[in-house]
């Protein structure tokens, strides 16, 4: 739970299953009407750490499809096909194929780094792996510009690029 949650007064009603309920909906309730906001709290970061790990990996598959599309085009073929065949840019493409590269040389960074979400693991992903793994286990990092220290999910994208910007000098 996160800290200063445990003492709020304010509660919501519990989220229920049943008709009407979206199909992935779970209960919030422990037997009570109500829930205390921390649970809440709680819970939107369990769903969003599983939404970022998800989105994380299907990008990597994502460019491991199109990297195999580019071995198959004859030269020349594939930025065309990509422009023409499918939903997003080229530059987006190779953004994918990039964090597919990424991710299968430093797969315990990504397994860690992949609950960020991608944005935050793109940033990541530029940094040389003696520094990733030091950012990766630290418990607390200042923010760039600030006097504040924040883990590494609590950190905006935008924190996280100055982060990485800054230890690359």
């Amino acid at each position: 739970m996160c800290a200063g949650t445990s003492r709020v007064k304010r509660v919501l009603p519990a989220v229920v299953t049943g008709a009407g309920a979206p199909p992935a909906a779970e209960t919030l309730a422990t037997g009570d009407e109500f829930v205390a906001i921390g649970d809440v709290t709680e819970r939107i970061w369990l769903v969003a750490r599983r939404v970022a790990i998800a989105d994380c990996h299907a990008r990597v598959e994502l460019g491991r499809l199109l990297d195999r599309a580019r071995a198959w085009l004859a030269h020349g073929q594939w930025e065309s096909w990509v422009v023409d065949e499918l939903p997003f840019s080229l530059r987006t493409a190779r953004s994918y194929i990039e964090l597919q590269q990424w991710a299968d040389a430093n797969a315990d960074a990504f397994a860690l780094a992949a609950e960020l979400g991608p944005t935050k693991v793109y940033a990541l992903a530029k940094l040389p792996r003696v520094a990733l793994g030091k950012v990766l286990r630290s418990k607390r990092l200042v923010v760039p510009g600030t006097s504040t220290s924040k883990t590494l999910p609590m950190m905006t994208a935008r924190e996280v690029w100055a982060l990485v910007n800054g230890l690359l000098g």
